[in-house]
Formats: structure tokens, sequence, C-alpha cells
């Protein structure tokens, strides 16, 4: 996540730095010294422990901020873009803006993401409409085709698609496909039998059953729903690379035909999947393809009311940090407490931040790309 987050955050934090040209707050001067050596342990000699000699002192010194996992120059320096940026919206969110524009937009999103009374009165209320749409699928194939669907509204779900270029032809973007289904890092967390694992699997059970109660479903229901996600996703994990697997690039490179890729999974209208994503091509490239292979017969083997019941998992748990406080606070007991070791959560815009980067992104790119041709027409003017 915060890799992903690095990349939305380069376009707001270029404009960020176009438009403002200061530090996050006035009371901070300018750098200008960019090579600190005041964590560096001189006492410690290069060539016995170089990581000590440079870091020695830092690593005595520093400690883990409570609503962090880990803490270091990156991570300070995604902090500091996060307090321009935020610095940025609380401005524009302070000031009247011409109705219509893109500051008016992005304010106004900004703000709906930090009105948490209104939030706390809607609860789960926003995920209603796509429950529904679960609800009425009747088969397998219905619950494929909302789920390529649902890559146009941020609700895909069984695939994970992307459009990237080919590592063998870097010229050329190329439509591919990875391992999916999981809601635990990787497949190892579903196997592993040693006692931190079977407490985080034993956790993990407690916390889907959490998230459906929080939903108005009564308690032996919703541990059924538990039970029932995790076996399912245990079966989805037998499929998955292992970690050290997909280290592997050429073991991850498969390029298919898609009429042959379609043989693979018979089962699963391929070419209608692609339609749906919007993915107009004859070829794609497969990291994993034992997972597609046995999700084209775990579709057909598990019941269709278990799979919709994960679906509905799958939007409550990617969705929680939005929604109201107790759904914020199960979600946070268990990846950030449980799963991660985390002490507190993150204020509120730190978590809305990253949501609002990306429908600002776009109407970013666009301003940038328009400001920053008029600015290389009038240099290049003047030069004349």
């Amino acid at each position: 996540m915060k890799a992903t987050s690095y990349a939305l955050l380069a376009i707001p934090l270029a404009f960020a730095v176009s438009c403002k040209n200061k530090p996050a707050t006035d009371s901070v001067p300018a750098r200008t010294v960019f090579f600190d050596k005041s964590g560096m342990d001189t006492t410690v000699k290069p060539g016995d422990n170089f990581f000590l000699y440079a870091n020695g002192k830092w690593l005595k010194n520093t400690e883990i901020p409570a609503s962090e996992t880990g803490w270091g120059s990156f991570y300070t320096l995604y902090d500091d873009n996060q307090k321009n940026l935020h610095k940025i919206l609380d401005d524009l969110s302070a000031q009247s803006n011409p109705a219509g524009s893109n500051e008016q937009k992005v304010a106004d999103y900004y703000t709906s993401g930090m009105d948490t009374v209104t939030i706390e009165k809607l609860g789960w209320a926003p995920l209603k409409p796509i429950f529904a749409q679960i609800d009425a699928v009747k088969d397998y194939k219905g619950l494929v085709a909302l789920s390529a669907d649902g890559f146009k509204t941020g609700d895909g779900f069984l695939f994970s698609f992307y459009i990237a270029p080919d590592d063998r032809i870097s010229t050329k973007n190329a439509a591919q496909f990875g391992q999916a289904g999981l809601t635990l890092p990787n497949r190892d967390y579903y196997f592993k039998t040693d006692s931190a694992s079977v407490k985080i699997r034993a956790e993990f059970v407690k916390y889907i059953a959490k998230m459906f109660t929080l939903t108005g479903v009564d308690a032996a229901t919703a541990a059924k729903n538990a039970d029932a996600i995790m076996k399912l996703e245990t079966a989805i994990a037998g499929s998955h690379s292992t970690p050290v697997e997909l280290r592997d690039p050429v073991k991850n490179y498969n390029k298919f035909a898609v009429a042959d890729f379609q043989k693979q999974i018979p089962d699963i209208d391929f070419k209608d999947v692609l339609n749906r994503l919007g993915a107009k091509t004859d070829t794609v490239l497969v990291g994993q393809p034992k997972y597609y292979q046995a999700l084209n017969g775990l579709l057909k083997t598990t019941p269709i009311d278990v799979w919709k019941t994960e679906m509905k998992f799958g939007e409550l748990n990617g969705s929680a940090n939005y929604l109201s406080k107790a759904f914020r606070d199960a979600r946070f007991d268990f990846f950030g407490k449980v799963l991660s070791g985390q002490k507190q959560q993150k204020p509120r815009w730190k978590k809305w931040l990253p949501v609002l980067t990306v429908a600002w992104a776009n109407c970013l790119a666009r301003y940038m790309l328009r400001n920053t041709l008029l600015r290389m027409q009038k240099n290049v003017c003047s030069t004349w």
C-alpha cells in the first residue's frame, strides 16, 4: 500500500512543491545539508560492521512512532509529503473556490472524507448497493461477470489485473494477470503451524465474523460465514506461489494467446472477462497460471453462497477505513495490532489522503501538463 501511495502522490507532491515552494511549516527553515552524519556510530570500525558504523546512533536513539509499523528515511520522506498535501487540502477547503473548478471538486471530496459525523450516521449504508448486486448473482458465471465489471468502479474481485510494460518488450504495454483471492498477506499465513501463525488465523476468523455482525448479521451466522471464508481462502492459498517462487522473473513470465489460455480455464469465459475489463488484446501475460486453473475448479465446486459471502467480506474489509468508527476500529484491531504490531491508528486525514489522491491525480495531471507546456513555451520564446 505504501509503495502504491508513493507513486500516486508523485503528481500532487510536484504540484505542492511548484505552488508552495516552501517547507511544511513556516517555522522550519529550508534544508541546505542533505547528508546527515548524526546517526553514524564512528566508534564502530566500518570494516567490522558497516551498517552499525553508518546507522548505529540512529538505531539507539530512534523510536518507531506508535502509529507506524516501521521507521526510516523513506518513512519520514513520505510523512513530510503527506503533511505538505494536508496543508494544501486544508487551505483549499478553507477558501471560496469557483463552482465546477478542480479546486472546488478536490476540496469537496476532501471535506466529505473528513465529515465523520455524517460517516458515523451512514454506518455501512454506502456498501448496500454493491451488496444488492452480489445478492442478485445466481451462479458462478454471474459472479465472474460482476467481478470483471467491478474493476471499473474499484470493486474488482477474483482477478489481479493491470496494464504494464511487457517485461521482455519494454516499449509495449500488456494486459497482465496475477494471483489473487487472499486477504492475509501471502499463502504462508494459511499453512504455517508456528504459534504466531495459528494465532493470526484464529484472530482473522474473529475479525471476519466481527465485520458481518457490524452489518446486523446474527452471531451464529457471522461465525458460519467466517469459517466458510477461511476454508475457501485456504483452498485458494494452496494454488498460490510462495514468496520465494514469486522472486523468479522467468517462472512468473507466462505469455499466452487469449485462445490458448482459455483452454486452461474452460469454465471461465475469458474473452468476456477481457471485454468487461476493456482490454482489447489477443495476448495476455499471466504471472501465476496455477491460480487461475484452480479458480476454474473452485468456482464450480464451492457453493455460490460461499463465494457471495467472500465477495461481501472483501467489500467490507476493503472499505472499513472509510466507514463508521466501529468498522475502522475492527480493521485496525486485526491488521494494525495483531498483524503488524501497530499501537495506535493514524489520524483520519492520513487514511483519507491516499484515497483522495487517486481522484486528484487525474485533475492535477492535466493541470500540471498544461502549465508545464505554457512555461516551456514562455521560456523558449524569451530566449528568442
